[in-house]
């Protein structure tokens, strides 16, 4: 692949990944890049980390599609806080990170968010609208 400055392709797709924009809720960015996120997924997003930071598991369980993520109660260990594919309330209100640090399209109706701390995998069904059915905390190191 030709690129106008040869071998700076990779450094250039970098500089655009951490490049934040707006994003469609107060307080959350965005990366600009070959995705471009729905409008109705932003609030979709934008009302689940109200969710989060209310702690209401029957709230959150609405954005969840079936038994795909699993939500608990215990917090965490200290030294495992960070990390896990269930959302754990604690850490929803207090450890969540809620900007959107990049966005990616992996399917016509799939797009995976990425934040400091999490990433959030959502599927766009046909009756109830943006689904949450893949989730996990990994801060970015």
């Amino acid at each position: 692949m030709k690129t106008i400055f040869p071998g700076f392709g990779w450094a250039l797709a970098v500089i655009l990944t951490l490049t934040p924009v707006a994003f469609a809720a107060e307080d959350l960015a965005l990366v600009q890049n070959e995705a471009q996120e729905p409008q109705d997924l932003s609030e979709a997003y934008h009302q689940l980390v109200q969710s989060f930071r209310s702690g209401d598991s029957k709230a959150i369980q609405e954005f969840i599609l079936g038994d795909t993520v699993k939500i608990t109660a215990e917090p965490r260990a200290k030294d495992k806080e960070e990390y896990g594919t269930d959302i754990n309330l604690s850490f929803a209100q207090s450890g969540f990170s809620a900007e959107v640090l990049s966005v990616r399209q992996d399917a016509p109706d799939i797009y995976l968010l990425r934040t400091n701390s999490s990433y959030l995998r959502f599927v766009k069904t046909q009756q109830s609208g943006w689904k949450l059915f893949e989730y996990g905390d990994k801060p970015i190191e």
